[in-house]
């Protein structure tokens, strides 16, 4: 039986084979020329175009289960990628990419990022089912130090001075019920995330040794973290404590929801709103650690006061010293700062409640 040459390729995935002819009608050179061309003819008739790519992806996700949200956001960014339909898969370089995404000026820059992003992804997947494929020059575009579509720089959450504090932030909020303005005096005076916050329980309380101990699962960073208690913030906790008995272990308990804390996310768009974005919960911790730099507490204090990880890997792993005492002492400051100028609708909060509003 004589020998049979066959050039192999992929199709959508799937192996598939063209009979080239047999031996000894051809040498094994001439198999492997015609091989060759009968390759590069396969390799570019079976590529699809973009848009043909972008369906394939969408349908390789939906099978893997993915949640209705994360298909439709990928449609969302495909949906700003038309430009590229009409191009062969391997006709996509980034000179393409950027002379595109260029000319189109309502992609605003986060978009062109994750555009490029899904992109990658898109063309990833397709080295997988079409041999011979590769897309090794978008693959630089994305690591080169040139990629001009690189993750937008992030401005962080709003804050202010703390000169302008009182009246950026205190002043607007003093319109609120007693129990949000209770908790944004809370997330003031612990320079906490507000995530934290709202889940601190009684029970982690200890005034005897002057220490709120906040288990790891609750903090971003996942270490155990300990708010230092001044005799402010514990006339504030016995007072609240006193006015509002605790209906659950929670500080601050959901009005609507049984054994829950209030949810973060409220409280966030209300102060955006009422603040008109000018500064945010999370940006009392900025204020905090400024105020603290301007006094010349030690930088090590107040990144241990806002559980920040120590950037430095040496010292992180050879110091343990907790700088409970340091952290005490620069926390009274801080709250001292803090009480100071407060509008009376606050200060209430430390003295005797009045009723309900």
């Amino acid at each position: 039986m004589p020998a049979i040459f066959f050039a192999r390729y992929r199709v959508n995935g799937k192996l598939t084979r063209k009979k080239i002819g047999e031996y000894p009608d051809i040498s094994i050179n001439e198999a492997r020329i015609l091989a060759l061309e009968c390759y590069d003819y396969f390799k570019h008739a079976q590529l699809p175009t973009f848009k043909e790519a972008k369906e394939l992806f969408i349908k390789k996700k939906q099978q893997e289960n993915h949640p209705c949200k994360y298909i439709t956001n990928i449609r969302n960014l495909l949906s700003h990628m038309s430009m590229l339909d009409s191009f062969r898969i391997d006709e996509i370089t980034p000179k393409v990419v950027i002379e595109k995404f260029s000319e189109d000026t309502s992609m605003t820059p986060t978009i062109k990022f994750k555009s490029v992003q899904i992109l990658k992804q898109i063309l990833n997947y397709c080295v997988l089912i079409y041999d011979g494929y590769s897309h090794n020059k978008i693959l630089s575009l994305v690591n080169s130090p040139e990629n001009p579509f690189k993750t937008p720089h992030s401005k962080g959450l709003p804050y202010c001075s703390p000169s302008k504090l009182q009246q950026v932030f205190f002043q607007k909020l003093k319109v609120l019920e007693i129990p949000k303005r209770a908790l944004i005096l809370f997330i003031a005076l612990t320079a906490l995330r507000i995530t934290s916050a709202t889940q601190v329980r009684w029970s982690w309380i200890d005034f005897a040794e002057k220490k709120i101990i906040i288990p790891a699962e609750f903090m971003k960073m996942r270490v155990e973290h300990v708010v230092p208690i001044t005799p402010i913030l514990e006339r504030f906790l016995k007072n609240w404590c006193t006015r509002f008995p605790p209906v659950n272990d929670f500080v601050f308990p959901s009005n609507t929801k049984q054994n829950s804390a209030v949810h973060p996310s409220h409280l966030q768009i209300l102060i955006g709103g009422i603040c008109h974005r000018k500064i945010s919960a999370h940006g009392l911790r900025k204020v905090c650690a400024t105020y603290l730099a301007e006094k010349g507490v030690d930088w090590r204090i107040h990144e241990a006061i806002l559980a920040h990880d120590v950037k430095r890997k040496v010292e992180s792993i050879y110091n343990k010293y907790d700088y409970f005492k340091e952290k005490l002492a620069a926390t009274e400051i801080w709250h001292e700062f803090v009480v100071k100028g407060l509008p009376e609708e606050f200060k209430l909060l430390l003295n005797d409640l009045p009723e309900n509003k």
